[in-house]
Formats: C-alpha cells, structure tokens, sequence
C-alpha cells in the first residue's frame, strides 16, 4: 500500500514538472489544486482546494496496517504573507469533521460500552504551516489538531499530520 502511494505522488510530481512549469513562483497562483500523500495515524491521499486568497479545503483519507481507516474534511483559513521574512510559509487554522472506523478497538477500550460500533464522527480544529517549496509546485503542510469524537462515546485527542501535495 506505501509503496503504490509512494508510486503515485512520484507520477504526480513527474507531471506536474512535465506540463510546462515555468519555474516561476507558484505562489502567486490563486484557486490552486493539490493532490498528495499524507503520514498521520493512517497514511492515504490528501486533497488541497483554494477557494480564494484566503480560504481553503482539505481532506484526506488512510487506512491503516491494523485494517483501521479515516477521512478528515476540513475549511480552512491561511493568512498569507504572516511571515513577511518567509513569503512561501502560510499558517492556518480551520474547523472540520473527522470520521474514523476502528478496527483494532483502540477507542472501544476507553469505553464502558464495548458492545458498540467502530465506526466514530466528530469535529476537529487544524492548525498548521502549508510551504510552498520555491521554484515548484510542491506543497509541505504539517498540522496538529485538536479533536472530539462524539458518535458513538465521547472521546476527545489530538490529530497530527504531515502531507506532501503536487498543486495544479
């Protein structure tokens, strides 16, 4: 599974490079799409919409090797230009939801319930730094985000990520 993953971003970088980028600073670009990988509890696909200069969508979806998967779904407010030192960095902070579907019963263990589903929704509240590597249309977003899961039992956490994305 990493390894077709790591197959596809390659791919990814390799046409967004064959497409004709002028090598100008693709920051400049507005309504950008990105399209990458991403490392947290699962590892899976990461999806990047720019609605503005100022707002964003992003989602993402893993699975993991115990059979666990999860999506996040995020709107998202990036303050370019935040770091006039560092043009290419853009902080945000947003609200999402986060779905997971339990397969090792990690959550289950903390409940008094262990007769309910693996399936679990909540909300979530991003913070991260998406750089925009010079020269290219490479995306790094890192990322922590406080969580509540509140279907089936109550459980608050805290998500981190990592994510490479090809913008388009």
């Amino acid at each position: 599974m990493k390894a077709s993953i790591l197959a596809l971003a390659i791919a990814l970088t390799s046409t967004a490079f064959a497409s004709g980028f002028t090598g100008e600073s693709f920051s400049a670009d507005v309504n950008k799409v990105g399209l990458g990988i991403t490392f947290s509890g699962v590892t899976g696909l990461s999806l990047y919409a720019e609605l503005n200069q100022r707002n964003f969508l992003q989602a993402a979806v893993g699975y993991s090797s115990e059979g666990s998967y999860a999506f996040t779904g995020d709107f998202a407010f990036g303050h370019h230009n935040a770091f006039q030192d560092a043009p290419s960095v853009t902080p945000y902070w947003g609200m999402g939801v986060v779905w997971l579907h339990d397969q090792s019963d990690y959550w289950s263990r903390f409940s008094q319930k262990r007769n309910h589903s693996n399936d679990y929704s909540g909300a979530r509240f991003p913070l991260g730094l998406n750089f925009i590597v010079p020269q290219s249309p490479v995306q790094i977003a890192a990322e922590i985000a406080p969580s509540l899961l509140v279907t089936p039992a109550t459980y608050g956490f805290i998500q981190g990520s990592l994510s490479l994305r090809v913008l388009f």
